[in-house]
């Protein structure tokens, strides 16, 4: 289950990093992982420059974003 769980935080993680490009940038240059970036304070997520729609997304709805595109790509056949 664990596994399960990180593997749907890595998602999420790689589709919200990869909509802001400054953003991901930054996030490689620090110890934030994808378990800890919807820890971090609405302020540190602008510091990385995450714009407000992906802060929302982030707060609310990260595991539901890794978990909706889990769904979609095993509907398709995609191995993950």
């Amino acid at each position: 289950m664990n596994r399960d769980n990180n593997h749907i935080e890595r998602i999420a993680f790689g589709l919200i990093s990869s909509r802001e490009p400054k953003a991901r940038r930054k996030l490689m240059r620090t110890s934030i992982d994808a378990v800890h970036l919807p820890l971090c304070s609405i302020n540190e997520l602008k510091l990385l420059n995450f714009l407000d729609p992906e802060i929302q997304l982030i707060k609310n709805y990260y595991r539901e974003t890794g978990e909706e595109e889990l769904e979609k790509s095993k509907k398709n056949n995609v191995d993950n």
